[in-house]
């Protein structure tokens, strides 16, 4: 594990925008990025932004079909949280 991807997946989890997202998707089967702006009183802009970080550190995937983009909660990219926590804890990481 390197320290890089250490740090995209603690930033991406470093900010309040982003956990709210997190959150509404945990309570939902998927959402379009205009409905998380509405939700979040945020710009869609600023949304992608978020929705972008929270893809590289694999929180989220993106599913299209005939309506639209629509985000979901990845199970899988906690797990890996899980798993780069405890290599760290270990010290046992790249620089």
């Amino acid at each position: 594990i390197s320290l890089q991807k250490i740090l995209i997946y603690t930033k991406a989890l470093n900010d309040s925008n982003r956990l709210s997202i997190i959150k509404l998707l945990l309570m939902s089967k998927g959402l379009a990025p205009d409905v998380l702006a509405e939700k979040l009183s945020l710009s869609l802009n600023v949304v992608k932004y978020h929705i972008n970080q929270l893809k590289n550190a694999n929180f989220i995937t993106v599913e299209r079909n005939d309506q639209g983009i629509y985000y979901t909660y990845n199970p899988s990219g906690y797990k890996d949280l899980a798993n780069i926590l405890e290599t760290f804890t270990k010290g046992e990481y790249d620089q």
